[in-house]
This record gives structure tokens, sequence and C-alpha cells, in this order.
């Protein structure tokens, strides 16, 4: 059974909140989180407050990359 998007919302959010200032690409949150689905979940952080999209060195990947960051 899968997660629901506001569940791995909330799993991406925690993951990122503790990692200020880097920014990840979905593939790599997906690995790291062992998530399947992530495309949703980052979407709905897109417009939370602190959470911003940018194109940026992924810092798992070090590829340049559309990444989700968390800037406070």
């Amino acid at each position: 059974m899968s997660a629901t998007a506001p569940a791995i919302a909330t799993q991406i959010e925690r993951f990122l909140r503790s990692r200020p200032d880097d920014g990840w690409c979905t593939r790599c949150l997906a690995s790291e989180l062992g998530l399947r689905r992530p495309y949703t979940a980052t979407a709905r952080l897109e417009g939370y407050p602190g959470f911003r999209r940018d194109h940026r060195t992924c810092a798992a990947c070090k590829k340049f990359r559309l990444v989700l960051r968390y800037v406070g």
C-alpha cells in the first residue's frame, strides 16, 4: 500500500527542513526516502512558505537540475 500525497509531502518536508539550503532533485529525493512517486508531493510543497524550486546543483547527484529546497 502506498502512502498518500499529503503523507509523502510531510516526509519530504521533514527531510528538506533538516538540510537547509540543500537542493534535491525529485529522483534523488525518491531514492533517499524510498518513494515510488514523489512528484505530486513535491508539487504540493512548492507553494508552502520556505520551500523553493530552483535550477541548481542537486546535493545528492551533483547534476544541474530543477531542485526543491528549504530556505526557511
